[in-house]
């Protein structure tokens, strides 16, 4: 048996840090959002904001979920992977998604570190970074709990850019290398595999994706470097978002939702979003422009210039991502996780090539101080957010004891206390972490609908908010 170094050791633990604070978090996450009570039953074709229907069955099996997901996209919507596997996660024990997802956000950190390194796989990873990475994503996310908590929401876009991330590495390798780097014939079929599944992902990540991909692989067909890998990857990905977007539901979802795509038609909430994901990534936005100002010194050493580039490309991408949105009929904070992930990488690019070139585009006088500043944020707001969330698994499991006993009866649960510390304070002490419990005071809610026949009980009520 080869013994560990220390470094291996370092990065270890490391990962195992990184994977202990999702799944310890998911492990006292009560499911209290009506999506994850509506996909719990086979779809039953209808608009997910009316009502389950009396006889709604429950899905029991993978030909359920294939059933289910077939009628989903003939009525609703094309996002048929990200809903299928939420279907899955929803028919097993709860145990089994909190260490998927956990898995998944580890998967995600060495995804970003592999990106930063120019698509190459390894282990040899200094811990230091690694962590730096996962600090990144707890504390610079628009809508952590509806990306890293929220079982839905997750399976819609946490899942969707770790499948994105992987399927890009070998193309990235590719233009690292000068096309040097040589695969065997299983990446084909892999490659594959993974276009379709991040393919059916996020409608204004994919368009983005495809079309720098289509100039890529005609720059690498001009250059008599063309791959089967490549034309398979680029295929499933093309499938993939075709699924997407010429989906049957997506006009059946328009025009129930009454939702219309047009040009700019910015809202107040689109401007609120759009500007409080520019502050929180502006620290970034600052580093890349100083960086950027010192690319003669980044380049330095062979293959700094493509770093350089990548690092924009990434940065360009995730600009896009952002706004397209402004065409979108909604615009939830969790839209813009692909924009984030895309900075936070094109950050991470050009810090290694500054490491490789011995640069050092930002001086911080007082680093040793905000690395403990950094460390004493993270402890008070994990600190925070556990708490809150296990009082509100507390506070929640009461009133399903309730609900359990009633089971079978048409009997009405009320709730009759709102959930504790949901107040505006303590989001801003958990560091924006908090989640709010998707219960309404209306039974014929969609979602109180739906968590009552999950229960299979007469209806479920929720005070209102004072």
């Amino acid at each position: 048996m080869i013994p560990m170094t220390t470094e291996k050791k370092k990065l270890c633990l490391s990962l195992l840090g990184i994977f202990f604070v999702i799944f310890i978090l998911n492990s006292f996450m009560a499911r209290s959002a009506g999506d994850d009570y509506v996909y719990s039953f086979m779809w039953e074709g209808h608009s997910m904001y009316e009502p389950l229907s009396a006889d709604a069955r429950r899905i029991a099996g993978f030909s359920d979920i294939a059933v289910s997901a077939w009628s989903y996209f003939l009525t609703w919507g094309g996002r048929i992977v990200a809903q299928a596997m939420a279907m899955f996660f929803l028919w097993m024990p709860r145990g089994v998604f909190n260490v998927a997802i956990a898995l998944t956000v580890v998967l995600l950190v060495l995804l970003m570190q592999w990106t930063a390194r120019g698509g190459k796989v390894t282990m040899e990873l200094p811990a230091k970074s690694v962590l730096i990475t996962g600090f990144f994503l707890w504390a610079f996310q628009a809508n952590f709990c509806g990306i890293f908590i929220w079982l839905d929401g997750s399976c819609n876009y946490l899942w969707p850019m770790v499948f994105l991330l992987a399927w890009l590495l070998p193309y990235i390798r590719h233009y690292m290398t000068d096309g040097e780097a040589r695969y065997g014939g299983w990446l084909s079929p892999l490659l594959f595999l993974l276009g379709l599944l991040a393919g059916n992902g996020n409608e204004n990540t994919l368009c983005w994706i495809g079309l720098f991909g289509l100039f890529y692989l005609y720059h690498i067909y001009k250059k008599g470097e063309m791959q089967l890998w490549m034309l398979a990857g680029f295929a499933g990905l093309s499938i993939g978002y075709g699924i997407l977007m010429l989906a049957p539901g997506n006009l059946v979802r328009m025009e129930e939702s009454g939702e219309s795509f047009r040009l700019f038609q910015f809202s107040v909430k689109a401007f609120v979003a759009i500007w409080f994901h520019t502050l929180l990534l502006s620290p970034f936005y600052f580093y890349l422009m100083k960086a950027f100002r010192k690319r003669r010194a980044l380049c330095a050493f062979s293959g700094g210039r493509k770093y350089v580039r990548l690092s924009l490309w990434f940065l360009s991408a995730s600009l896009l991502f952002e706004i397209i949105m402004c065409v979108s009929p909604e615009f939830p904070f969790r839209s813009l996780f692909p924009s984030t992930i895309f900075c936070l990488t094109a950050a991470l690019l050009m810090q290694h090539a500054a490491d490789r070139a011995g640069a050092s585009p930002v001086r911080l006088p007082g680093a040793g101080v905000m690395k403990r500043l950094a460390t004493l944020y993270f402890a008070f707001t994990f600190a925070m957010t556990f708490w809150i969330f296990m009082e509100n698994a507390r506070w929640f499991d009461r009133w399903l004891g309730e609900a359990e006993a009633m089971r079978g009866t048409p009997a009405i649960l009320s709730i009759t206390e709102r959930p504790p510390y949901e107040e505006e304070l303590w989001t801003y002490l958990t560091g924006f972490h908090h989640y709010a419990v998707g219960l309404k005071s209306d039974p014929a809610h969609w979602g109180n609908a739906a968590m009552a026949r999950f229960y299979d009980i007469g209806g479920v009520t929720m005070v209102e908010k004072k």
